[in-house]
């Protein structure tokens, strides 16, 4: 399968694996690294992988060789109402979709407007859900959207003064010494890729604490902790005492993570592809708690099955102890 693309003006400056992500909404994310890892992607004649930035009207080659790539037909991302008290909803996030539309695939699905599809007036409902916090796209769990301007302001005033309450679970590379730790490490943009943030000692403070929660031979469990609300904080702050979640393109070693790394002996099938385990984020918002109304409310996400499924095949082939109950 050959497909040529033309970069418009308005995607000058995205990064080619991201523009990739917005062009085949459908096909695989891995799929598409797979591509990029083969040299199966021209930018105006010359291979090149996923961290160039591409030039508007660039020429953008692709080339599937024996291997199909067609979009996979799925259901469209949907999500679940974990709590309503009336001015509040919180709702179970699924992982690869954007709370808001996103610059680059203004046109594309996001949660944002899948509520306001079926609570505000393009459903004849009255609501007008509106974001009082973040989660990155490709992160699972727990989001507090708020009905009312005034749940909004009272929502978006905890956040800012550090009140709410929220408790992350995340995979990461290595064995992570002692039982619990914290991260103290102020955040910036990274001024060498556009959406990346790095150390910055003359950036915004930011304050991560985290809780080994099981280990396992070369991953480790956690419970974390942010005090701060910096874009991609967890993510870089564990990236940055070297332990990286274990998928993460942006910070860490791999864009996915395979049964072949965790199960030793693993024989791939006769003429068939190995499909990685987990091909987002390593992370996920378990729960979350703050005041609505003047009284506090916490709401807890199940876990997803990705990360459930990776769980278990650590637990099978990789225990090493140490697990809470």
């Amino acid at each position: 399968m050959r497909e040529s693309l033309t970069v418009p003006p308005q995607h000058h400056g995205i990064a080619l694996d991201r523009f990739l992500a917005l062009r085949f909404p459908r096909v695989p994310r891995a799929q598409l690294r797979a591509l990029l890892r083969r040299g199966a992607v021209r930018v105006d004649g010359v291979v090149h992988n996923g961290g160039r930035a591409l030039r508007r009207f660039a020429l953008v080659e692709i080339d599937g060789g024996e291997e199909a790539w067609r979009e996979r037909r799925e259901p469209p991302p949907t999500f679940e109402v974990l709590r309503e008290t009336g001015s509040v909803l919180f709702v179970s996030k699924p992982p690869g979709i954007a709370v808001s539309a996103e610059r680059w695939a203004k046109e594309a699905p996001h949660l944002l407007g899948m509520l306001r599809e079926r609570f505000g007036e393009e459903s004849g409902g009255s609501l007008r859900p509106r974001l009082a916090h973040r989660l990155d796209r490709d992160t699972s769990g727990v989001l507090a959207v708020a009905l009312t301007g005034e749940a909004e302001r009272e929502l978006r005033t905890q956040f800012e003064d550090r009140e709410a309450e929220k408790t992350y679970l995340a995979l990461v590379d290595g064995e992570v010494p002692g039982e619990e730790g914290t991260v103290d490490l102020p955040l910036g943009e990274d001024p060498r890729r556009l959406g990346r943030m790095q150390v910055d000692r003359e950036g915004k403070e930011a304050f991560t604490a985290y809780r080994v929660e099981e280990r396992f031979r070369g991953f480790t469990w956690l419970r974390v902790r942010p005090r701060t609300g910096r874009t991609h904080q967890i993510r870089v702050h564990l990236a940055a005492r070297g332990f990286p979640l274990s998928v993460d393109p942006l910070y860490g070693r791999r864009d996915a993570l395979f049964l072949s790394e965790v199960k030793p002996g693993y024989k791939r099938k006769p003429g068939g592809a190995e499909r990685p385990l987990l091909s987002r984020t390593a992370l996920h918002a378990l729960s979350l708690a703050v005041r609505v109304g003047g009284e506090r409310v916490e709401v807890e996400c199940p876990l997803p099955e990705d990360l459930g499924r990776v769980l278990r095949e650590l637990r099978r082939h990789r225990p090493k102890g140490g697990a809470r109950p």
